[in-house]
This record gives structure tokens, C-alpha cells and sequence, in this order.
């Protein structure tokens, strides 16, 4: 194919013009790496054709080539950044639809439940008397079952939030994070013998309240999954240094069956019965996306009747945000 050599003044003309069209065009629609990416482009495809060039006969057919490859990776290029332009559009309006549909969980679910909880609470208070005894445990069995959906919801929005929330990673003292989490789960441990074995934890990089989140629920479960154990111990430990170790937590409870280990991190996966043992199911899903979020790994080991444990490293990256 014959390119025609024109005037380099009206080629330069012809760029600027082309360049301004389709900056101000894709700038309306409000993508300015677009249109500057597309605008570039254009400009180095007329800088192409109008290249000094000698006569076609003359023309080498591999020089000929060269050209017809640069402009078929421009035209390559400026496909490719639409695309971009058009997946990051998609992306925004799928947002938008979760946000939408985490309104509408949160409000239009939660008012009914509280509803039913509320108002077999007042069945049960105040027409206990008049009430047989199953139809007493048929009201408790509906408001424990409401409050487990409720509680279901709020982990799941809980959940759902964590690859929008904001990351801000910096050195955290894991020492004294891991001790407030104990300090706040002082309830879980009431009337029970329970030992905290304290490791020296240096620093990690992450964000404070989200790793402070994966704490809690890791000491949540190692109390929750060692309650039968007459003399429970939990053990947390780090291996490595500062911003590279490897953090766990070990408990001497209930344990479980490592063919189904790739099952524990999933949402709303159990591998106990609700009626041993309570919770929803999302609370490890949570450590794992909170870890990924870092850059991180997050991994379980455990043996019926033997405890288990749970560690994670986080990335040394200061600005690693996986999504």
C-alpha cells in the first residue's frame, strides 16, 4: 500500500486539528488519559506517514513493512485504550449496582427481621401465659433464627465492603493490637480457663484497622473452636523478621479435617454444626480478603481433636493494594 508524501505543514496542521477533535470529544465523556493517549497516537501515525521518504521504486520492501507495522501498533494502541476506557465504565456501574444492593440488604432486610424478632419478643412477654409450652419454642426458635439471619447480613456487607475500603498501610505495633483484641474479647473467655501464650511480634506493614479485624476474628475462632477444652491455650507466635514473618495463631480446640481446609475460607462455608458451634461462616473470608489486600497469604493447619493454626504474612510492599 502507497502512502502519498504531503506538504509537512499541512501534515502538522492536520495533527494538531485531529488531536484537539478527539481530545475535547473523549474529555467530555470524562476520561482525560483517554483522549491524551488516543491524541499521542494519532500525532505519531501522521509523523509516520509524513516521514521523508524516497521514491516508492526505491522503497525497500522490508522499509515498507517497518512503517505498515507502526502504524498497525498504533491502531493497535488506541484500541487497546478504549477497551480500558470501556471495562473501567463497566466497572464504575457494577460498583454502583453493589453499593445499590448493599442499601437495599441493609435496609429493605434488616426492617422485617427486626420486625419478627420484635414482635415474637412481645408475643412471648406478654401472652406467655396463655401460651402452650411448644408454642413458646416455636417463638424462640423464630427469634434466634431471625437474629442469625441478621447477623448473617452484616457480616455479608461487611464482607462486600472490604475491596472498597480504602487501604492505608503503615508499621503497626502487632503486639499491642493483638492485646486489645484479647482485652476486648474478654467475654468469650468468662468462666473459663483459658492461657495466652505471647510471642515476641515485631512490626508489620498493613492497615490498622483492618489487620486489627483479622486479629480479632483469628483469636474469635481460636476461643470459639477450644470452648469444650477444659484448659484452653492459645498460642501466637511470629516466624521471621519484622514486615516478612509469618504471624499464627494456635489453638488446642476442636480442630478439623485438612481435606477440607480449602473450604474454610470460603463465605458461609462451616465445617462445624451452628449448634456446636455459632457464627456465620464469613469470618475466615474476611482474613483472607484482608490478607490478599496486602499482598499477603493467609494458610490453615489443623488435626480433629488436635487444634488448629492459622498464619498469614503480609506484604513488605508500602504500597501493595491487591483489590
Amino acid at each position: 500500500m502507497n502512502f502519498p508524501t504531503v506538504p509537512r505543514h499541512v501534515a502538522w496542521l492536520s495533527a494538531v486539528i485531529a488531536c484537539t477533535g478527539i481530545v475535547i470529544l473523549i474529555a467530555a465523556f470524562g476520561d482525560a488519559r483517554l483522549a491524551t493517549g488516543c491524541a499521542l497516537a494519532l500525532l505519531a501515525a501522521v509523523m509516520i506517514l509524513n516521514r521523508p521518504m524516497p521514491n516508492h521504486d526505491a522503497l525497500s520492501a522490508a522499509e515498507e513493512r517497518g512503517r505498515q507495522t507502526e502504524l498497525s501498533l498504533i491502531a493497535l494502541r488506541v484500541e487497546l485504550e478504549g477497551r480500558v476506557h470501556e471495562r473501567t465504565l463497566e466497572l464504575e456501574e457494577a460498583n454502583q449496582e453493589l453499593e445499590a444492593f448493599s442499601y437495599s440488604i441493609s435496609h429493605d432486610l434488616r426492617s422485617p427481621l427486626r420486625a419478627i424478632d420484635g414482635f415474637s419478643r412481645i408475643v412471648m412477654t406478654d401472652y406467655a401465659p396463655q401460651l402452650p409450652p411448644e408454642a413458646r419454642v416455636y417463638l424462640e426458635d423464630v427469634r434466634t433464627n431471625a437474629q442469625r439471619m441478621g447477623t448473617l447480613i452484616t457480616d455479608l456487607l461487611a464482607f462486600s465492603r472490604l475491596s472498597r475500603q480504602s487501604l492505608k498501610k503503615q508499621s503497626v505495633d502487632m503486639t499491642a493490637v493483638l492485646m486489645q483484641c484479647w482485652k476486648e474479647l474478654a467475654s468469650e473467655r468468662e468462666g473459663r480457663q483459658v492461657e495466652l501464650k505471647l510471642g515476641p511480634l515485631p512490626e508489620g506493614l498493613a492497615d490498622p484497622s483492618l489487620i486489627k479485624q483479622v486479629w480479632m476474628n483469628l483469636l474469635s475462632n481460636a476461643l470459639k473452636y477450644s470452648r469444650q477444652t477444659k484448659y484452653a491455650v492459645v498460642e501466637i507466635t511470629c516466624n521471621g523478621e519484622a514486615l516478612s514473618g509469618e504471624y499464627s495463631v494456635k489453638d488446642n480446640g476442636v480442630g478439623f479435617d485438612m481435606k477440607y481446609a480449602p473450604k474454610l475460607f470460603g463465605v458461609f462455608q462451616r465445617l462445624h454444626r451452628a449448634e456446636d458451634f455459632e457464627g456465620s461462616g464469613v469470618g475466615l473470608a474476611i482474613v483472607q480478603r484482608i490478607i490478599r489486600r496486602h499482598g499477603g497469604v493467609v494458610r490453615a493447619i489443623g488435626e480433629p481433636g488436635g487444634g488448629a493454626t492459622f498464619s498469614f504474612i503480609l506484604s513488605a510492599e508500602r504500597g501493595s493494594n491487591h483489590g
